[in-house]
């Protein structure tokens, strides 16, 4: 049996319910149709028999296996029925039965799926001839995850991908391809069945049939400006012609937070507490009152349940295709009081009117109720856990006098916030297209797009609760309530409205022998326009009840104070852009874009821009002399130009002549398969995928020497993006005679941090500051298992990073008088106590200057997924009128291996200029669930 091998690759760079009743009861009636038994045997390449091949009679749930000696029985109803050969590793074949009793077959090796159709600019080619860097997953790899976000399900699987997840209820991840490139933004573009979109939230993951990530200018370029990023394409699902298939999705988990953040106990603070009074050579503070011992973490945090359900009813006649999908998605945060609802509705269309006439549309509709997470979880990490959390249910204990000011009652907070908030969205997007074919090698298409959106939130500010400040000592408590605090209302809402159109021209043809030509031109425009106002009203006289009928600002007293504001834009651009491609006999491959934009956004005299790429390729196992090489199935070398713009991340009503910003990238990418089967009920798969990325900062404006100070991160030329530049620490000063055998400040003391004299001058200083590393990972990897047995199946998916620094910048709190980390136990008291951590002082300034102190190595692995499931045998299910069905186990994020001390090591690069620093960032969970998928 021939394996399937995956060569690597290396790289320098979204009806009515008694219709549905109806339709679903007659889906389920059983007919009574005359049968009759078709025989034969399926072998290999080789001639060896193939036992374990799955044979499907198409649009049925009849279907068999091969024995051991490669034969099979199996009934069809007519000549007309279509039997489905398929095996892992294998090409799928597709057999009209017609008046054949005996249908024998060879199964081939699906060499490294290079037949596959991925998605180009505005088209489509085959794997093996493509010139640029294209990476492909199935849609089912997206769908079998509970994730409520597509994207999330990429993590690990796309070399130079980078997806970093929150644990936010229903936020969407951030994402990178090949690292950062624009001091702007890094986010990609996203083409859903040709539409440029800026996220696809709005889509249901189990509608997606594939998604393919372009990641080099050669792939990008004809995708004009938004595209500088890098471009994520979906497609999305459509009726199998001949078909009708109705399909249910449900899945159920629980959010946990396996590791908290390490802060010391009541215990470890009034240790600590003391230690920093003695070094201040202040009053020893009384405990008496004192006698909490809270876990204000595990107070705040809390098993978060998630749930996801989707249904898709698909059907194909001779000339139309129809889909309907609906979804439901809710999911609770860790984060008390924070949750999210959404509802999904998909319908799309295609109409063969003609042999040469097509059209179509695809309209979604996304309904969200959003209550975001009210409080910081910072604020249970920098309460001190001496302080009882309440006396009754409307009186809590507010903290010492020493962090009064700093921060308040995490609980109290929490508490008072507590369904206060009341965001909705609403977005409806739909797509019309008319595609005409002529003149045989000619194909016209256009296609209109609408996109709307409308956002609305009401916030409630309700009276604060009552305190009991406990007195120090023999100090009297006292409880108190603020009268100067009043109840408000706050209402915003939000408006968007974009229209694309796009239209092409296609030119496809096979001329003489071996050569194969396909050009596509066209133009497109976009338009944006989007508004918003806010407002806000304080009551000064009656309060607002708790109630949400009364949360909006015209009810409240009208002569009261308030603060409204609002505001607006909008842009256009227009593009025109062609495409050339040449292959001879698959063997030698060319491919070529250019593209013109004109963007509102850019200055006149400069509103024009032009981008284009040009990629060659040679399939060099296709040559005679190659032919006796052993190893390689497929070896193609191939290399790619291009050049892209970007103006992603500039205001709609920004006017600067000057911008001309640049960067650039260079890297490497590697991706590894292989698949196999050790027998007929046991098969494997495993594939690997590395990446290392390295952006520089070429200009900054018209000024070489620029540079951008974002708090500990600097943006220069010659050096990557917002990276970290401070002072190195070497140590901790033991003593005087250190300070006085070693650089320092001129009013450094025992027990302060050591700094690295970078300029040699004998004196630690501000021109010492250095580069100390970047926050976005060069280095990115992961991997998948797959195994199957009989019914069983079972995934493991790893991914990870390295590289990267995180600042911990929630740790400066350890200098001021809050609760400490665990790390500052450690803390210098003393000649050779310790060389890392300084004292306890809030008073030496020079400690809480940015330096390598706060940073820590980003470097992780961690256990992303691993999924255990079973397909119950066709036997069964055609008993009760089931095609497919499976049920599975799914833990997510269950381990991780890293030196990082927050809640996540995933990576903080959502800010450009000033990423990789964690506060107590949203803790991102680990979950565990069940699902199960059903197929009629």
């Amino acid at each position: 049996m021939k394996k399937s091998f995956t060569p690597f690759r290396a790289v320098c760079y979204a009806g009515s319910p008694h219709c549905f009743l109806l339709f679903f009861s007659l889906l389920l009636s059983v007919i009574s149709i005359a049968q009759r038994q078709v025989t034969g045997k399926v072998t290999g390449m080789a001639g060896e028999a193939m036992a374990g091949v799955s044979i499907q009679v198409r649009g049925t749930a009849g279907g068999a296996t091969t024995d051991t000696a490669g034969n099979y029985s199996i009934s069809v109803p007519s000549d007309t029925s279509v039997l489905v050969f398929s095996f892992v590793g294998f090409s799928t074949q597709e057999v009209t039965v017609g008046a054949q009793t005996v249908v024998n077959i060879s199964l081939s090796a699906a060499a490294s799926e290079l037949n596959t159709v991925v998605v180009v600019g505005y088209g489509t080619q085959r794997k093996r001839d493509l010139t640029g860097s294209i990476s492909s997953v199935n849609g089912d790899e997206v769908a079998r995850l509970p994730n409520t976000n597509p994207i999330a399900s990429l993590q690990g699987k796309v070399a130079g991908l980078t997806v970093a997840n929150s644990g936010v209820a229903g936020a969407s991840p951030v994402v990178r391809i090949r690292g950062i490139n624009s001091t702007n933004t890094a986010n990609p573009v996203y083409v859903v069945d040709g539409i440029l979109q800026d996220n696809i939230d709005y889509l249901n993951p189990a509608d997606i049939e594939s998604i393919d990530v372009l990641k080099d200018p050669s792939s990008i370029a004809i995708y004009g400006l938004r595209a500088a990023n890098g471009v994520i394409a979906v497609t999305l699902k459509k009726a199998a012609r001949g078909r009708t298939i109705v399909n249910l999705q449900t899945s159920v988990g629980v959010q946990r937070v396996q590791d908290r953040i390490k802060v010391v106990d009541a215990a470890g603070f009034r240790r600590l507490y003391d230690a920093q009074l003695r070094n201040l050579n202040a009053a020893p503070f009384d405990y008496t009152n004192y006698t909490g011992n809270t876990n204000w973490q595990d107070l705040v945090l809390r098993d978060a349940v998630i749930n996801n359900n989707n249904l898709s009813i698909s059907s194909s006649g001779e000339k139309t295709t129809t889909h309907l999908s609906i979804g439901y998605t809710h999911q609770d945060g860790v984060l008390r009081n924070n949750n999210f609802k959404r509802y999904l509705a998909r319908f799309s269309q295609d109409v063969r009117i003609t042999p040469n006439i097509r059209v179509g549309g695809d309209i979604n509709g996304t309904h969200i109720i959003n209550n975001p997470a009210s409080v910081n979880v910072t604020n249970a990490l920098w309460a001190a856990p001496i302080v009882p959390v309440q006396a009754d249910e409307n009186t809590y204990y507010a903290m010492p006098s020493f962090q009064r000011a700093q921060v308040g009652n995490p609980i109290a907070a929490l508490n008072r916030s507590d369904r206060t908030a009341i965001n909705k969205g609403y977005r409806l997007i739909g797509t019309l297209f008319a595609e005409i074919k002529f003149a045989r090698s000619f194909t016209w298409k256009s296609t209109i797009y609408g996109d709307f959106s409308y956002n609305t939130s009401r916030d409630y500010s309700p009276l604060p609760f009552s305190f009991i400040n406990l007195g120090e000592g023999a100090a009297q408590t006292t409880t108190t309530f603020d009268n100067t605090v009043r109840t408000s209302a706050s209402q915003s809402q939000s408006e968007s409205r974009r229209f694309q159109q796009d239209h092409t021209l296609s030119f496809d043809k096979r001329v003489g022998n071996g050569h194969s030509f396909n050009a596509v031109a066209g133009f497109t425009t976009l338009y944006n326009n989007s508004s918003f106002i806010n407002g806000t009203r304080r009551d000064t006289s009656v309060n607002i009840p708790n109630n949400p009928d009364y949360w909006y600002i015209n009810i409240v007293n009208q002569n009261n104070p308030g603060n409204f504001g609002g505001g607006g834009g909008e842009s256009a651009l227009a593009g025109a852009f062609g495409r050339v491609s040449y292959n001879y006999k698959g063997r030698y491959l060319l491919n070529a874009t250019i593209r013109t934009d004109g963007s509102s956004k850019f200055a006149p005299g400069r509103r024009w821009d032009q981008s284009g790429s040009i990629g060659l390729g040679w399939v060099v196992s296709d040559e005679d002399f190659f032919s006796d090489v052993k190893g390689f199935d497929f070896l193609k070398l191939r290399g790619a130009w291009g050049l892209t713009n970007n103006s992603n991340g500039i205001p709609d009503n920004l006017y600067r002549p000057g911008i001309n910003n640049a960067s650039s990238a260079k890297g490497i990418e590697l991706s590894l398969g292989w698949n196999d089967a050790f027998n007929r009920d046991f098969n494997y798969g495993v594939s690997v995928n590395f990446s290392h990325n390295k952006n520089i900062v070429n200009a900054i404006g018209d000024n070489l020497n620029f540079q951008i100070v974002r708090g500990p991160n600097l943006t220069q030329t010659g050096r990557s993006i917002g990276y970290f530049y401070g002072y190195r620490q070497i140590g901790v000063y033991q003593s005087t005679a250190d300070l006085n055998k070693q650089p320092a400040f001129s009013n450094s003391l025992p027990g302060d941090i050591a700094y690295e004299d970078v300029n040699g001058d004998g004196v630690i200083s501000a021109a010492d500051r250095t580069y100390l590393g970047t926050p976005f990972p060069p280095y990115t990897f992961g991997g998948t298992i797959n195994l199957s047995y009989k019914g069983f199946d079972f995934m493991l998916e790893g991914q990870g990073n390295a590289g990267n620094m995180i600042y911990t910048q929630r740790r400066t709190s350890n200098f001021a008088v809050l609760n400490y980390e665990t790390n500052r136990l450690d803390a210098w008291t003393g000649p050779g106590t310790s060389n890392v951590e300084p004292i306890l002082d809030n008073t030496r300034g020079n400690n809480f200057l940015f330096s390598s102190y706060f940073l820590e190595p980003g470097d992780y692995f961690r256990i992303r997924n691993l999924q255990i499931g079973y397909n119950f045998s066709n036997a069964l299910l055609s008993n009760i009128g089931i095609t497919k069905a499976r049920i599975y186990l799914n833990g997510q994020n269950i381990k991780s291996w890293s030196q990082v001390t927050g809640y996540s090591p995933e990576p903080l690069i959502g800010s450009i200029l000033q990423g990789g620093a964690d506060n107590g960032a949203y803790p991102v969970p680990a979950t565990y669930s069940v699902g199960l998928n059903v197929t009629f």
